[in-house]
């Protein structure tokens, strides 16, 4: 390529590990005294991804399980987009992902990258921006400023249930039950 800067195809290995390059001009007669260290590692393969769906303001982690993640320094893959990801701690096979900013009602292909989104690892795994529920009726509407009322809610688009139905009461969030898939019922809070 340039007097400096050569282009060599890498051979080859029978397993993970650390393997000196040096470089010759002369077809292997002589080399390089110094050589630098190139690593082999376990093909990056991704198998699955949870939960699969999110809100489309993203900020929301996901889990990408997979084959030769270990503690390598991967990108999450999103599209043509890429964030940083952050190992789980024990877990030797999994990256955990912080979702961006999407579109609701489109998916995306998702996967891992040591080199940016040219050199991915996207296999089939789909990520769907998904909108939010809405509320459409609460049943009663006033309770006790001490709390524990009852309030049925009836809502559009509960469909994402990954950490459990709940309710917001101005800064307080509480545990839903799911009566139907467009119903839930909460236990008002005490107001502070």
């Amino acid at each position: 390529l340039s007097s400096s800067l050569i282009l060599c195809k890498v051979p080859s290995a029978p397993a993970p590990g650390n393997s000196t390059v040096h470089v010759s001009n002369n077809g292997g007669t002589d080399t390089s005294i110094e050589g630098v260290t190139f690593t082999y590692t376990t093909p990056l393969a991704v198998a699955s991804v949870e939960p699969s769906s999110g809100p489309p303001e993203g900020g929301n982690y996901i889990t990408i399980h997979g084959v030769g993640i270990g503690t390598r320094k991967l990108l999450c893959a999103f599209g043509e987009v890429t964030v940083l990801s952050h190992a789980l701690p024990g877990a030797s096979n999994e990256a955990r992902c912080m979702v961006p900013r999407g579109r609701a009602g489109t998916d995306i292909a998702v996967g891992l990258s040591e080199h940016g989104p040219n050199r991915t690892s996207l296999g089939s795994l789909r990520y769907a921006y998904t909108a939010g529920p809405s509320v459409l009726s609460l049943t009663p509407s006033v309770g006790s400023t001490s709390g524990g009322t009852p309030v049925t809610v009836s809502a559009a688009g509960l469909t994402r249930v990954d950490a459990g139905p709940s309710c917001m009461f101005a800064q307080t969030r509480v545990k839903a039950e799911h009566v139907s898939s467009s119903i839930v019922v909460c236990v008002s809070p005490p107001r502070h």
